[in-house]
């Protein structure tokens, strides 16, 4: 299938994709919040999305996976855009190993090892600097998209509040994954490898380490006990105690350095970055989660705007 990248037609690309019958047929390997993954044998896997997720959600995946790959980041390579029946799907490498959360999940305190790594192959990730528009400023596209949660999500008043708090994110290249978490890393060898390249791009750091609170802090905190042990296998202070861990050693920080403010600073940024779920991938968050984070977005926003707000931590995080 060949086409316009910048031009994108549903419709007309969709009639023009290769059919995936019966999904049964195929071995269900893994899932997630927007999507599952099926083993269709030769190396290769099917990434299958929710029927709810916007098709160019889907197409930016392909793009961004292959440009990704392109540049030497360690990820699957992306072949083809599929369908089955109403749902888009695209089909990649199969990537050897073993998610980094399910070990942390089948085996008690072993993230102890496992984080330090996991935050050395962030750090790296980060380490490739991107000065072309080959993909997208996370920043620049957070204050876009913020501005189409009018009048639906937001007031006025408060789209331009969330503008405000991105607007506010220091500036930089560096590659971010977007959605950064163990569950998207793959462990082989000592090597990590990561996947779902969905809303990567490039800038501030920020946007990979609210990906971390979200899962070990906001998400469990939303949750029951045996839910977080079931999901994560761990207690909700165990799982905040490892999102300290990765903050330690990506920063490079010691146990008796106190790092409340950039916890702060991640809290804010990640409200807000939650507040465009509706957008970026509908009916992935519930409704619950997306109020609790638009009113500490709002919060997080008056702080910024009354100059309550540590500027000698930003200024370390100016990278």
């Amino acid at each position: 299938m060949k086409t316009d990248e910048n031009r994108i037609d549903p419709e007309e690309i969709g009639a023009a994709l290769r059919e995936v019958s019966d999904i049964r047929n195929f071995h269900e390997i893994g899932k997630g919040r927007t999507s599952r993954v099926y083993d269709m044998g030769g190396e290769k896997v099917l990434k299958l999305y929710r029927a709810s997720i916007l098709f160019k959600t889907i197409w930016q995946e392909l793009l961004l996976t292959r440009s990704a790959h392109q540049r030497g980041i360690p990820v699957p390579m992306a072949y083809e855009l599929v369908r089955s029946g109403m749902q888009y799907g695209i089909i990649m490498d199969r990537i050897a190993g073993k998610e980094m959360e399910a070990l942390i999940r089948e085996q008690p305190g072993i993230w102890r090892e496992l984080i330090p790594g996991f935050a050395k192959a962030v750090k790296e990730l980060h380490g490739t600097e991107v000065r072309d528009g080959s993909l997208p400023d996370i920043k620049a596209s957070s204050i876009s998209t913020a501005g189409e949660l009018y009048p639906s999500f937001c007031t006025k008043e408060e789209t331009e509040k969330l503008q405000s708090v991105f607007a506010s994110i220091p500036d930089s290249h560096m590659f971010v994954h977007g959605d950064c978490h163990p569950g998207n890393a793959m462990l082989y060898d000592d090597k990590i490898r990561f996947i779902d390249m969905t809303i990567c791009g490039k800038g501030h750091p920020v946007f990979d380490f609210i990906c971390m609170y979200s899962h070990y802090v906001f998400l469990p905190s939303l949750a029951s006990d045996a839910m977080c042990l079931s999901k994560l296998g761990l207690d909700k202070e165990e799982a905040g105690r490892l999102y300290d861990l990765f903050l330690r050693e990506y920063l490079g920080l010691p146990e008796d350095r106190d790092i409340s403010p950039v916890k702060k600073w991640i809290k804010g940024i990640h409200a807000a970055r939650i507040c465009l779920a509706p957008v970026l991938l509908p009916g992935a968050f519930p409704k619950e989660a997306l109020l609790i984070a638009k009113e500490r977005a709002m919060s997080f926003a008056d702080r910024i705007k009354d100059g309550k707000y540590d500027e000698g931590f930003k200024r370390k995080m100016q990278r």
